[in-house]
């Protein structure tokens, strides 16, 4: 091969490498883009979610059980598991929370130690205290919860609640 020839072959070959490099400059600032994105999305579901909980102890407090269990998805096949065992379904749950909790043994309740981890557009894994404070007990009724939670188009709703 000819001087020229090698030199015009390597003109040809750079530009090409430099051209390649080019588009994945771009490529790499849409995907921090569509981080940004998603931590914003995040930030959201998070917030979301904050608040369903936030409404849940607003709830409890006004003995409003039904009002409370907006909170779970309305399904037959949601679940909670406690001391007492499985219960599934919506209707069975809130028939459960109704025969067990009555007025006087709801106290008022407050959710703290929440650890929200958004495990994909649909799904997110709640962990957290539960608190309820009863007039006539100086100490705190103290116990811990895991929940799965499903989104939905109207918001984040609980499928399974493990509470002890």
């Amino acid at each position: 091969m000819k001087k020229r020839e090698l030199k015009t072959l390597l003109l040809v070959v750079l530009s090409l490498c430099l051209g390649c490099q080019q588009p994945k400059e771009k490529e790499d600032e849409t995907e921090v883009e569509i981080l940004e994105a998603n931590h914003d999305s995040l930030e959201v579901d998070s917030a979301q979610i904050v608040t369903n909980f936030k409404r849940q102890e607003d709830c409890w407090n006004r003995h409003d059980i039904p009002c409370y269990m907006e909170a779970y998805d309305s399904t037959s096949d949601i679940q909670t598991l406690s001391r007492g065992g499985l219960t599934i379904g919506y209707d069975s749950i809130i028939s459960a929370y109704q025969k067990n909790f009555p007025e006087d043994r709801m106290g008022n309740l407050f959710f703290d130690e929440m650890d929200i981890r958004i495990l994909s557009k649909e799904y997110a894994y709640v962990t957290g205290r539960f608190n309820l404070k009863f007039e006539q007990r100086e100490q705190l009724y103290k116990g811990w919860f895991s929940v799965l939670m499903r989104k939905r188009n109207d918001g984040w709703f609980i499928i399974s609640d493990h509470s002890s």
